[in-house]
């Protein structure tokens, strides 16, 4: 046998001993639709997807979808979930749905990377939809619901997409702990009322990062960071256009970021002293507080309201972003009150002896002494 045989045969069985060690999988060429029938059945039996009951759909490969096909996978039975297994279903980056959901009831797509198709995942006339976990990265729509409800979109990752997550006609629908960055739009509706955006991460946004469009009322927008988006601030953050009222926006962290609202009207805050939404551009100041911010002492709200436009404005704009401890909150129950004095007092003048409660070294430089105990006096009777 030849030196270069030898090494050929050599490097050849290396290559199978180590594909067989971690279970490497290549990524398979799918010959058309793949079918979740309403019967449970798979169709062709020979695609990349194994069940044991009918109830829970597993990838055993990467999918790769090399023909302009409707979709690659159409699911037509209820009541189940598709696990991608952490594999990859992608498209040749021109055509057809990764994810196509029709007429079905509580189906749970999740732990899979979705990537170049002209919709990720699309969810039409459905209802009780749950994705999550998964990646979905450089389709023209990202996660698309159409005609839907009742569904929670949540902890997926949307990158590089034209809209991440759009809703177009759709009620009821949770859109929940997302990370949603890098796309021209980051979450668009569209005539959809009564949806809740909450707590997701949208930043780096081309154009808009969340935006309520076209008759899109009564949605509840809160605790997101809106950050970075829109190029050169042509754009913004937050828009709210084409008659679209009646929406609540509060504890919201916009960074970098401004609200672009037409002529329709907006709840901007959730009272007092629940508050706002923190503006990285507020230039107002916190010396009064009160539901009329009348009284003096502060509150870590501002004094003055956050003007958007003349119909629209945040009765009570978050001194500091959402979520952020207020300094002095030793305990961490959203007020500085004497229970944290207590807690500085019982430590204080240690060491020696050690500290034993480390939440009274309110400045972390080793020392419970009187630089603890002025910043709880400082921010005495605030709340977060």
């Amino acid at each position: 046998m030849s030196k270069s045989i030898m090494l050929m045969t050599l490097a050849l069985l290396f290559v199978s001993i180590f594909a067989g060690a971690f279970n490497i999988q290549t990524v398979r060429a799918s010959p058309g639709t793949i079918y979740i029938r309403a019967d449970g059945s798979i169709d062709p039996p020979t695609a990349p997807i194994s069940t044991a009951d009918n109830l829970t759909y597993t990838f055993t490969a990467s999918i790769y979808t090399d023909e302009q096909v409707p979709s690659a996978i159409e699911v037509q039975r209820s009541d189940i979930t598709v696990d991608g297994n952490g594999y990859t279903l992608e498209g040749n980056g021109e055509f057809g749905f990764g994810f196509n959901l029709h007429n079905t009831v509580n189906v749970t797509i999740t732990n899979v990377t979705i990537r170049d198709f002209y919709f990720g995942i699309f969810i039409n006339s459905s209802s009780c939809s749950i994705i999550c976990g998964n990646t979905i990265a450089g389709d023209y729509f990202g996660i698309g619901l159409t005609h839907s409800n009742c569904s929670l979109i949540m902890e997926n990752k949307v990158v590089d997409n034209y809209d991440g997550i759009h809703l177009s006609m759709s009620s009821n629908n949770s859109v929940v702990g997302n990370v949603v960055t890098s796309n021209y739009h980051g979450i668009n509706l569209q005539y959809s009322s009564e949806n809740s955006i909450c707590g997701n991460n949208v930043t780096a946004g081309e154009w808009y990062g969340i935006l309520l469009n076209v008759g899109s009322s009564n949605n509840r927008v809160s605790e997101n960071i809106i950050a970075n988006n829109g190029y050169q601030q042509a754009f913004a953050g937050l828009s709210v256009w084409g008659n679209s009222s009646n929406n609540i926006i509060y504890h919201n962290n916009l960074i970098n970021n401004s609200a672009k609202v037409d002529d329709s009207v907006n709840i901007w805050d959730d009272g007092y002293p629940s508050g706002g939404n923190y503006w990285s551009d507020y230039s107002g100041v916190d010396m009064c507080n009160g539901r009329y911010q009348n009284i003096t002492g502060g509150d870590s709200i501002g004094d003055s309201p956050h003007i958007i436009n003349e119909n629209n404005q945040d009765r009570y704009p978050l001194m500091r972003p959402y979520g952020t401890p207020i300094p002095g909150d030793v305990n961490l129950d959203g007020t500085v009150d004497i229970f944290d004095i207590v807690i500085v007092a019982l430590e204080f003048g240690h060491p020696p002896p050690p500290i034993v409660d480390l939440r009274a070294d309110v400045n972390k430089d080793g020392l419970v002494d009187i630089f603890d105990i002025v910043i709880v006096a400082l921010h005495f009777g605030e709340t977060g």
